[in-house]
């Protein structure tokens, strides 16, 4: 009986060892075949991975700036407003900010952080919805510049292989001058450097804690996060920010408490274009054309300084001086009318508020964020400039003149300097003045001008009645000797034609070419009392066609001293 116990448990314990023995080599199978199907699943994700060309040879469009004769800047060019800055040139709060919020072990992972990702699935189930990424800084630098944004869990795993690959090639330095250098942050701006400047009009050394913040908040979604649209949504974030870098110990609770109390001004950035029109609108214009001809889009991302003959002060005294020539002109030929009318006090009113923001914001970005009603705004005066053109609208009729009302500027028009309206345009009918007449005005004086800008809008300005005018004008300007261009005006405004006059309209100079003739002539050896003959002349142009140039108004006057020729602009 004892010996038949002894080999019943011999038996078992045979079974069992030869079931741990087949057990072992199933598992030794399995990690095979494992680690097979995991080569040959990365051998086939990887067959199509991106190069890293473009990362480690970054070069991201640039925008281009345009410079005058003084070093001046006039203009700029650019498909995404990016400044690029040198990582030892951003501020290192911006760089813990960024790290704190974005990827608190950037400086300890291999470009995927498997704690990460479980810290954020923990704290996302948790919350019953995403609230914490798990994607690292590194992957984020992989995403925006070598994958689709498509959300597969293949492009994910390419995403986590290409991290480590660009860790493995580059430096945290680097990965970080990349990543700072190439995110989108909304209100037009690329970069950290271009959104400190859209929204803060501040260099990235100028930022506070509070500034950088919100630019750093920005990152995850600018969209979702941009104070300007979202500005609740756009606090929380920021604040948010502000707690992960006092969580990480990158601020102290009382320095955390001041960035969430500072208030701020937040302005909306405008393109290129816009930019351009402050300053020498169609000389920059001029320049771009002629660069995009030759260079083509190069032109908007190459980074370039484009430094120019242009000199800004004479560009806009040309300017004012095209500007006065065509307003003379325009109140030769009668008065044409008001320019609308507008029917009760709520019309007028909208009417007055729109103009006052406009001419407001063309002066000084309007701070849309701790003024989202222009509350502070509406208070300023209306900044008015003298030789400028403005509608007015009137608002009250009396013996001596007409009342006038300009954004948040109240105004006076004598009789006098409406005088000239009586007589009426060519098919227009006899104005009469009345309360809604929306009517063009200037400053009557350029001290009344400087008056306005400082004064109490309780305070009436003199202005003149105006008309625009119906005609063009042009200038082009520059050195006689040396041929550098100093000015080029193509026409009344370029807001509402950019259309250059003096480079593309294809027009005959009629007789301002005769003071470059008569000066040939000076050359050649006449004298301002050189006498010659206004007399009829025939010239054959070709066998059997002739051409006889004659004078205005069909006279020959004979025998002309030159200086008298050239004053009476004759042609013979």
């Amino acid at each position: 009986m004892a010996k038949s116990n002894d080999g019943m448990k011999k038996s078992f314990f045979s079974r069992v060892l030869k079931l741990f023995k087949w057990l072992a080599i199933a598992a030794v199978v399995c990690v095979v075949l494992a680690g097979v199907g995991g080569y040959a699943f990365y051998l086939h994700i990887s067959k199509d991975l991106p190069k890293l060309d473009k990362i480690e040879d970054y070069r991201p469009p640039v925008m281009a700036e345009v410079f005058d004769d003084s070093g001046k800047k006039i203009g700029e060019f650019w498909t995404e407003a990016r400044i690029l800055t040198p990582i030892e040139k951003i501020p290192k709060k911006m760089i813990e900010g960024f790290v704190a919020s974005e990827d608190d072990r950037f400086f300890q992972h291999s470009g995927v952080d498997p704690y990460g990702i479980a810290r954020a699935f923990w704290t996302n189930l948790q919350a019953g919805h995403v609230v914490q990424g798990a994607s690292t800084i590194t992957q984020q630098v992989t995403k925006a510049l070598l994958l689709s944004p498509e959300r597969t869990y293949d492009r994910k795993i390419k995403e986590a292989i290409l991290a480590t690959k660009i860790e493995r090639n580059l430096t945290k330095d680097q990965i970080l001058y990349i990543y700072l250098n190439q995110t989108f942050f909304g209100n037009r701006a690329y970069g950290v450097a271009a959104a400190a400047r859209n929204y803060f009009h501040k260099n990235l050394e100028d930022l506070n804690v509070a500034e950088i913040a919100m630019i750093v908040g920005l990152a995850k979604a600018p969209s979702l996060f941009n104070p300007l649209v979202n500005p609740t949504r756009a606090v929380q974030r920021q604040h948010y920010v502000i707690d992960r870098m006092r969580e990480e110990g990158y601020l102290t609770a009382e320095q955390a408490k001041e960035a969430k109390a500072f208030p701020m001004k937040i302005y909306e950035a405008g393109t290129d274009k816009d930019f351009n029109k402050k300053y020498a609108p169609y000389f920059v214009e001029h320049v771009r054309r002629a660069l995009q001809k030759k260079y083509g889009n190069e032109l908007y991302t190459g980074g370039w300084k484009i430094y120019t003959t242009a000199s800004l002060e004479m560009n806009q005294e040309a300017q004012r001086a095209v500007q006065r020539g065509l307003d003379t002109y325009a109140k030769r030929f009668g008065y044409r009318g008001p320019v609308e009318r507008l029917s009760g006090e709520a019309q007028i009113e909208t009417f007055l508020k729109k103009q006052h923001i406009e001419l407001l914001s063309e002066k000084e970005d309007i701070d849309q964020f701790s003024d989202p009603q222009y509350k502070r705004a509406m208070s300023a005066p209306t900044p008015v400039e003298p030789d400028r053109r403005y509608p007015a609208v009137v608002s009250g009729v009396a013996a001596n003149g007409i009342k006038i009302r300009l954004g948040r500027q109240d105004g006076f028009i004598s009789r006098e300097d409406y005088a000239w309206a009586k007589t009426p345009a060519r098919g227009a009918q006899p104005w009469e003045p009345a309360v809604g007449d929306v009517v063009e005005v200037k400053l009557k004086s350029a001290a009344a001008g400087k008056a306005a800008k400082v004064s109490a809008v309780t305070t009436a300005s003199a202005f003149v009645l105006d008309q625009s005018p119906e005609v063009q004008s042009a200038i082009f300007s520059f050195e006689p000797f040396g041929g550098a261009i100093k000015a080029i005006v193509g026409g009344q405004d370029f807001a509402k034609s950019e259309f250059n006059r003096a480079t593309q309209a294809l027009r005959q100079p009629g007789s301002s070419i005769k003071p470059l003739i008569y000066a040939a002539a000076l050359d050649k050896g006449y004298t301002p009392s050189t006498v010659i003959m206004d007399s009829p002349i025939v010239y054959e142009e070709s066998p059997g066609k002739f051409w006889k140039p004659k004078n205005y108004g069909g006279k020959y006057y004979g025998p002309t001293v030159f200086r008298n020729a050239l004053v009476n602009s004759r042609n013979v």
